[in-house]
């Protein structure tokens, strides 16, 4: 019963801090774990952009992602385009809400974040390469 209690307590924690790194956030620019594959269909073009920490980064990521640290996204944010949407991701959605507001900021009007980070991206069946 202990541990039944653990995971429910863990899978609350998951769903609420995922849920924090959007409040203030337009609906639109939340992206579902479980939307993420259609809304990568149709924003062609888009940037899928890890802003974790390299050792996270190097230990599991979404294919095709390009990586660029939370503390380094101010000075590299010219190495994405402002006119292609742009999807962030991080471990649990927090960072990537953070970079978002940056993004958002800084003109890049189509930036999104992905609800939940990769954490809800693996829960929902998605490839994580490794």
């Amino acid at each position: 019963m202990t541990i039944a209690i653990v995971a429910v307590v863990a899978i609350a924690l998951l769903f609420f801090a995922s849920k924090a790194g959007s409040v203030g956030l337009p609906k639109e620019a939340v992206v579902q774990a479980s939307e993420a594959k259609a809304w990568m269909i149709s924003h062609s073009g888009f940037q899928l952009v890890d802003v974790r920490t390299k050792g996270e980064h190097g230990q599991a990521r979404i294919p095709g992602s390009k990586h660029i640290p939370l503390d380094e996204l101010s000075s590299r944010s010219s190495e994405l385009d402002k006119a292609k949407p742009v999807l962030l991701y991080c471990a649990s959605g927090g960072r990537s809400s953070m970079a978002l507001r940056q993004l958002r900021k800084e003109g890049f009007g189509q930036a999104c974040h992905l609800a939940g980070g990769i954490s809800a991206w693996a829960q929902a069946g998605n490839t994580v390469a490794r």
